[in-house]
């Protein structure tokens, strides 16, 4: 028997933290494809509105990784997995919102955002007459 061998629940902290600082790492490059569409705008109002939005999404996504590393320092879920879950999300999120951007030049994802989900509630935008 080996004294030295680590403790598990040391290894699996270990790896936790450096898929963590590995996945934030990745996140600097995935950056401006989220700022760019939300601080693309004509009017100041709607660009703030997407600053404000990409805050929430990086204070969403840096605490999302924390979570996911507390759960794999307890065992719960391979270190892997709760760390690169999150980026991979967050990835995503910035590749749909630059490829939307990108196609539809001089708009804002938010507007676009805003529109459907009255749509979806079946209320009209302000400023719009009700179909009749």
């Amino acid at each position: 028997e080996r004294r030295n061998d680590p403790d598990p629940g040391m290894q699996r902290r270990v790896r936790s933290e450096l898929n963590g600082r590995l996945a934030r790492i990745l996140s600097i490059p995935v950056l401006p494809f989220v700022a760019l569409p939300l601080g693309i705008s004509a009017k100041r109002a709607r660009r703030a509105s997407g600053l404000v939005i990409a805050g929430l999404l990086l204070f969403l996504y840096h605490h999302a990784l924390q979570f996911g590393e507390s759960m794999a320092d307890l065992g719960r879920i391979p270190p892997f997995v709760a760390t690169w879950l999150p980026f991979v999300a967050f990835a995503a999120s910035g590749a749909w919102l630059f490829t939307w951007a990108s196609s539809r030049p001089g708009s804002n994802p938010l507007a676009a955002l805003a529109e459907w989900l009255s749509r979806a509630l079946g209320r009209t935008p302000a400023g719009k007459a009700a179909p009749t």
